[in-house]
């Protein structure tokens, strides 16, 4: 394991002395991995101008952030246009539901009426009925009385 480890330290710091003696730190030695040396910057620093309020560090960032709003203006503006959009075919939708509901309701009670109506003509004595009233007709024997003028034969 030693022996590995010696290797790697060479290849990854070629210029440290190889030689060197390397502890194992299981046993109570010191780290195989030496400590990084800090690298100072000796080159003075510019110095920031303080009249923006906020510097950009980067020089594209100010355009980048216009494109970034333009766009997310034009995805709000869109999606507030298919919301208002839906909205009303949506409620030109329910419109024209009720619309169908009420026709619908009228054809029912339409029906109803009509499988009523077919039901009475079933019956002999709603069809004397009828031709009494209707028509004029009357059973053998039968004398009508008018308390005015008599209906016209139709």
């Amino acid at each position: 394991m030693v022996v590995y480890v010696h290797v790697l330290i060479k290849r990854i710091f070629p210029k440290e002395r190889a030689d060197r003696q390397i502890s194992n730190p299981v046993q109570g030695g010191t780290p195989m991995i030496p400590k990084p040396i800090p690298v100072h910057n000796s080159r003075p620093q510019p110095q920031r101008r303080q009249s923006s309020p906020s510097p950009s560090p980067n020089p594209g960032a100010r355009k980048r952030l216009r494109i970034w709003m333009v766009f997310m203006v034009l995805f709000l503006g869109w999606a507030i246009y298919s919301f208002i959009n839906q909205s009303l075919q949506l409620s030109a939708k329910h419109e024209q539901l009720a619309e169908q509901q009420q026709k619908q309701s009228e054809t029912q009670a339409a029906l109803t009426q009509s499988q009523l109506e077919l039901k009475r003509l079933e019956d002999p004595e709603y069809i004397g009925q009828i031709a009494r009233k209707q028509y004029g007709m009357y059973l053998p024997g039968e004398k009508p009385i008018w308390a005015t003028e008599p209906p016209a034969n139709k």
